[in-house]
């Protein structure tokens, strides 16, 4: 989980860089348009603080409640699930295994 979030915090810190366009134009080279998720992703990009804040807080949650330990699953999908989102809002990963 904490793994997730620190690869959370970078990319959020990666798309504050101004790399984000040149990933929209990654995306549009393939097939000359962007996914819905992908678009919206982008537009709000600067909220995407959240995301491993979000990530922390249902780890911290998740640690206090003793009495159901199988809750420990929630963070870990959550924080791995964001994460994924993220990485592929930079990277088309079917669109470079085609090409691969």
């Amino acid at each position: 989980c904490l793994a997730a979030i620190a690869i959370q915090a970078l990319i959020f810190h990666t798309w504050n860089t101004g790399t984000l366009n040149q990933f929209k134009l990654m995306h549009r080279s393939f097939d000359n348009q962007l996914p819905e998720f992908v678009r919206y992703a982008m537009k709000t990009s600067k909220h995407w603080w959240l995301a491993p804040l979000f990530s922390l807080f249902t780890l911290c949650l998740t640690t206090f409640i003793k009495s159901k330990p199988k809750l420990i699953y929630v963070p870990l999908v959550v924080s791995v699930g964001l994460a994924l989102y993220m990485l592929y809002v930079m990277y088309p990963v079917p669109y470079l295994i085609k090409i691969g």
